[in-house]
């Protein structure tokens, strides 16, 4: 008799905190920075956890939520500018509670992986010029694209930020 009561509650328990869980865009409104209200149009997908956005100035900007194993969540967010070429201008992450986490979750890139990610560059476009760089919120899965950011259609991927189920790891393209 104590079983499937104890299933039930188990049950109860899981369908609660399911609906408990906050949405991409509950996290918008408590975490997004004050920059962000000079929105021009916001794109949001509650099921990829996402949210884009362009800017009344040039550029934009992405804003994830990450599901991590231990069942915390970690937010993200980009803002971009763009013109004549696109670069990532700032990247912040936090945990639910707004404690920025950013150093701890994504790794600096190092001075030989940007000289690697420039021949890469180099190498897929035949092109002499370095390039700047973005990054690329996923909207479906959980790894961050590390973007050439360069003003002509060469669009190449240099790496990318892989989720490990709590932070992530570098990688550099092929």
């Amino acid at each position: 008799m104590k079983k499937p009561f104890f299933i039930g509650v188990l049950l109860i328990s899981s369908l609660v905190a399911a609906q408990s869980k906050k949405t991409v865009a509950d996290y918008w409104k408590s975490h997004a920075t004050k920059k962000d209200v000079l929105l021009e149009t916001l794109k949001t997908d509650l099921k990829g956890d996402y949210i884009s956005y362009d800017g009344k100035w040039e550029g934009g900007g992405e804003f994830a939520v990450w599901r991590r194993k231990n069942g915390t969540d970690l937010i993200g967010q980009t803002n971009h500018g763009c013109g004549p070429a696109c670069t990532t201008m700032s990247v912040t992450f936090w945990e639910a509670s707004k404690t920025d986490v950013t150093k701890k979750v994504l790794p600096a890139i190092t001075a030989a992986q940007e000289k690697a990610m420039q021949a890469l560059y180099k190498q897929k476009t035949s092109d002499s010029v370095e390039t700047s760089w973005y990054l690329k919120f996923p909207q479906k899965g959980t790894t961050i694209l590390v973007r050439s950011g360069e003003y002509s259609d060469a669009d190449v991927v240099l790496g990318s930020y892989t989720f490990n189920g709590s932070s992530f790891v570098f990688v550099l393209a092929k």
